[in-house]
């Protein structure tokens, strides 16, 4: 007959044992991303008009991406039936998405 060891625990150290599995670390907080130039943009940022104009959600970018943008010099920033032609390295006020969740969530 073999026997076998068994470890005992106590009901603080078996909470303790469960509680790493159901409760995992939260992962580090990806830093904010600045927009400092109109091919800094992305679908979802906030810009800010210049003037007092109303602040708008960015809906639609041409050309999407920065790289795209930054080659061909400009981009035409849609907030739903609205468009401003900015050049790609033109300076602009916006705030990014990222940033409603990190001040509400």
């Amino acid at each position: 007959m073999s026997t076998s060891s068994m470890t005992v625990l106590t009901d603080a150290e078996l909470r303790a044992f469960v509680a790493q599995f159901w409760n995992p670390p939260k992962p580090a907080a990806a830093p904010l991303r600045i927009v400092r130039v109109a091919a800094d943009l992305q679908v979802g940022d906030w810009l800010h008009r210049p003037g007092g104009q109303t602040d708008v959600q960015v809906t639609r970018l041409n050309p999407e991406t920065r790289e795209d943008t930054l080659a061909e010099g400009r981009r035409e920033v849609w907030s739903l039936g609205s468009c401003w032609v900015l050049d790609a390295d033109e300076p602009v006020d916006a705030q990014p998405r990222e940033a409603l969740a990190v001040s509400h969530g």
